[in-house]
């Protein structure tokens, strides 16, 4: 089987190391504040999000990635890379027009296929992992395409993708939440779990009250037990925004003992996701069997 090239857009939360080691490409996400546009990973970080959100009590939009930046994106891949097939794996067409952008840039241009991986932050990241060693067990691109897309797409989860937040205050910003849930959560300082599910985000388990640090100790328990024998063991992501010190170490140490993963990958949430969940969320992300 020849080469396979790889390309995610920076919705993926997945480390710079992994980018690296299997040569992944990464098109980036436009992100508005005020009158100004930054790129993702180029030239916003997280920090900028939170005080560019203290200081005008708004939070920075995002923008999909249009057609014409893919295929400057695909053009400068094929002339690093030469005539090599591209699979892109894209954020979930639910959360942005980004894919069907990339399905317009693809459909002038030879060999591109894009997948719709259902999902957003390091969900993404699993599902271009499992289709990096697809290829490495010499699966065709026709293989990978089919065989992701059922991963993506099994009912209710083929990628386990949920986050506790702290706050909803930046999904009420974003127009993703009613004032009347932000005031309830606020008073009485519910945790809530929101999770992808069929491709959309969606709240799931029961709300956890108090400390952050106690509702992430119940997320991660009731996902063990919510699927148990079910978890693909092969890598998991603890991801999280920027977040108080030590309020990762802790998941990340618990995650590591309860459930016996070969791979858990540490990640802090890019630009893209911060904008649209804020400080203090944390996820544990994994595929299933």
């Amino acid at each position: 089987m020849g080469k396979i090239i790889f390309s995610i857009d920076s919705a993926c939360d997945i480390p710079q190391s992994l980018i690296d080691a299997h040569g992944l490409y990464v098109v980036n996400f436009p992100i508005s504040m005020g009158d100004k546009t930054y790129t993702d990973r180029v030239d916003i970080t997280p920090e900028m999000i939170y005080e560019f959100a203290a200081r005008t009590k708004k939070t920075p939009k995002t923008s999909a990635v249009n057609a014409q930046e893919f295929t400057e994106h695909f053009t400068a891949v094929r002339k690093k890379e030469g005539n090599h097939p591209i699979i892109h794996i894209s954020i979930g067409t639910e959360f942005s027009l980004t894919y069907k952008n990339a399905l317009d840039a693809a459909a002038d241009m030879q060999d591109i296929h894009i997948l719709d991986s259902a999902s957003l932050s390091s969900g993404i990241a699993l599902l271009v992992l499992y289709a990096v060693d697809l290829a490495k067990e010499g699966k065709s691109v026709q293989e990978i395409k089919d065989l992701c897309q059922k991963k993506a797409h099994i009912s209710p989860f083929g990628i386990q993708a949920s986050f506790v937040l702290e706050t909803l205050d930046f999904l009420y910003k974003g127009g993703r939440c009613s004032a009347l849930k932000l005031l309830g959560a606020n008073l009485l300082k519910i945790r809530p779990t929101i999770g992808v599910v069929d491709g959309k985000m969606k709240p799931v388990y029961k709300k956890d009250k108090g400390k952050m640090s106690e509702a992430v100790k119940k997320y991660i328990y009731r996902l063990k037990d919510e699927y148990g024998g079910k978890i693909d063991l092969t890598r998991a992501f603890v991801t999280h925004t920027v977040s108080d010190p030590g309020f990762e170490d802790e998941a990340l140490a618990i995650t590591k003992e309860l459930f016996g993963f070969k791979e858990v990958h540490h990640q802090i949430a890019g630009s893209t996701i911060t904008t649209h969940c804020g400080k203090n969320t944390l996820g544990v992300l994994f595929l299933l069997k």
